[in-house]
């Protein structure tokens, strides 16, 4: 198994041809103006192929034409199954710098029936470096101190906003590296229950011009007091998606139910016994859907 690396007249890459001679690489562009042909000899992918391998199980062997070998494997991730295929020349028991994968998310409901064309390094850095977690950095309750911003977070602006309530409630999100920060500003916000049990029932204006000092009156719309109306005592949160971005790029599916397992799995839902089926509740998914959407528009929004 040989191995030519081309230069082309007017190509900004230099292309990585198997051939068994100089001149039948040179054969794949006969119709430009090929440089110079030299061999390529560094094989440093064959220990990242090790790496794959050794994390990884083997599902089966086929011989194929040509005196190669194709291997099955599969990789078990937080947040979906990698399938992915290596190919070997028998000759001398070396393997191709090519992998063939397919990424079969928790989010998805359709099996991928195709491969994506790719190489050992690309794989190893998208599937295995970088496992998706969450973390609630910091929070409050109603009625403690504001807030602080993250330090981590020292002199970032926010990358957008996304709703909690749609017209009522957006939570600032801040994007830095592959990681995604949230401030949640209606977190697990508890309804307001009077003091006096006979308050219950009263419209909204009166309880809260009693227990907040605030007068809505001029906000009021309709020729009868609203008396169905809730006060929430909004609570506060800033919560971390370590390498949500990692996870969006080699998903076609906005990742909310992998979201929804790490946020499930953050020492503050385990603490307080919030389980992945109480998030499930339409509330969380509607907003991870946003949040992801926005994501991907912001990242589009950078790369043009």
């Amino acid at each position: 198994m040989k191995r030519w690396i081309l230069t082309i007249e007017e190509f900004n890459t230099k292309p990585l041809i198997y051939a068994e001679t100089a001149e039948k690489a040179r054969q794949v562009f006969s119709s430009e103006n090929v440089t110079d042909i030299q061999p390529y000899t560094d094989m440093s992918y064959l220990d990242t192929i090790q790496e794959l391998k050794s994390k990884s199980e083997l599902l089966v062997i086929h011989k194929i034409p040509q005196n190669r070998t194709r291997e099955w494997y599969k990789y078990q991730l937080q947040d979906g199954m990698l399938r992915f295929r290596l190919y070997k020349d028998n000759a001398d028991d070396l393997y191709y710098d090519i992998v063939e994968y397919q990424f079969m998310s928790n989010d998805s409901l359709v099996y991928p029936i195709t491969f994506t064309y790719s190489n050992p390094a690309e794989v190893y850095e998208l599937f295995f470096t970088a496992p998706l977690f969450c973390e609630v950095v910091s929070y409050r309750f109603y009625g403690q101190p504001k807030l602080s911003k993250p330090a981590e977070l020292k002199g970032i602006k926010q990358s957008f906003s996304a709703d909690w309530i749609l017209n009522r409630c957006k939570c600032q999100c801040v994007v830095k590296g592959d990681d995604l920060w949230i401030k949640h500003r209606d977190f697990f916000s508890p309804l307001h229950r009077p003091s006096d049990p006979s308050d219950n029932g009263t419209p909204l204006v009166y309880r809260a011009k009693k227990y907040f000092g605030i007068d809505l009156s001029n906000k009021e719309k309709f020729c009868y007091s609203d008396c169905w109306g809730e006060i929430i005592l909004r609570n506060e949160a800033w919560i971390v998606f370590r390498n949500l971005g990692q996870v969006i790029r080699r998903d076609r599916q906005p990742p909310i139910q992998n979201m929804i397992k790490a946020f499930s799995n953050s020492d503050f839902c385990i603490k307080h016994s919030i389980s992945q089926y109480d998030l499930s509740n339409g509330d969380w998914e509607r907003f991870f859907e946003n949040v992801c959407c926005n994501y991907k528009k912001y990242v589009k929004q950078g790369d043009t």
